[in-house]
């Protein structure tokens, strides 16, 4: 909540003006013309904070996702291959709530890491994401044009956005699809 109060000050009978405010990212203090500007700063407990795992091949992707989600108070992992997601997952004992998965990766694609993660872990929340068209993602099994998807090259808010979806939904299904 944010709120402005007005803040005396013993040493300085001027008033100053405090704003208070619950933010996970910002909270500079600073002085001008007598009038005090403090944000009051409520970290989250990262310990509660939801854990995301983004699988994608191409480290410019996995680096801007994890910065952007991490600004805004969530856990996040990164692995580069379904292989790593895998380890990662099993490090984690399922306290992983998200995985982001890129469908289309060298080795295993993100349809058959899911696989693998829905026979480890039945209902775990996927959010498979590409820059590639629908064509292709059926072609490596993603078929189902209601699976939680996200969009490449995506901004701050189109991640956010579809990472509280993906948060807020009831497990995942399995996906269908041509065996592989």
């Amino acid at each position: 909540m944010t709120g402005c109060d007005l803040h005396h000050n013993e040493k300085n009978p001027r008033p100053g003006i405090v704003f208070t405010g619950t933010s996970p990212v910002h909270g500079p203090v600073g002085v001008w013309n007598n009038f005090s500007l403090a944000a009051i700063v409520t970290l989250p407990d990262v310990r509660k904070a939801p854990s995301i795992l983004v699988i994608d091949d191409q480290p410019t992707v996995r680096r801007m996702a994890h910065r952007l989600l991490s600004e805004w108070g969530f856990r996040v992992f990164e692995a580069e291959s379904g292989e790593e997601g895998m380890e990662v997952l099993e490090t984690a004992r399922s306290g992983i709530q998200l995985v982001i998965v890129d469908v289309v990766m060298p080795l295993a694609d993100g349809v058959q890491v899911t696989r693998r993660i829905w026979e480890r872990w039945p209902g775990q929340r996927i959010l498979y994401m590409s820059a590639h068209p629908a064509e292709v993602l059926m072609e490596y099994g993603l078929s189902r044009l209601d699976a939680p998807f996200l969009a490449k090259p995506f901004t701050r808010d189109e991640l956010l956005t579809k990472v509280s979806d993906a948060l807020a939904a009831p497990t995942s299904a399995p996906v269908e699809g041509p065996p592989r």
